[in-house]
């Protein structure tokens, strides 16, 4: 299951969840500091890593 980030507007506390982002499951969804349900999503950024040698090199330069 994908993991998102929340915020709570009550206590300010970050913290991860794990679940698809449905309607039914962010108005279940509760804080684990003050069990608010006032929270938001997070953007977070993708989950990419580029491995290899000379990715740049390789792809996005010319033979010059």
């Amino acid at each position: 299951m994908p993991t998102f980030d929340f915020s709570c507007h009550e206590c300010n506390h970050q913290f991860e969840h794990l679940s698809l982002p449905t309607i039914k499951a962010k108005k279940m969804l509760e804080c684990p500091e003050c069990n608010s349900s006032n929270v938001k999503k997070l953007m977070s950024p993708p989950n990419i890593k580029f491995k290899g040698s000379g990715f740049y090199v390789n792809d996005s330069k010319d033979g010059k």
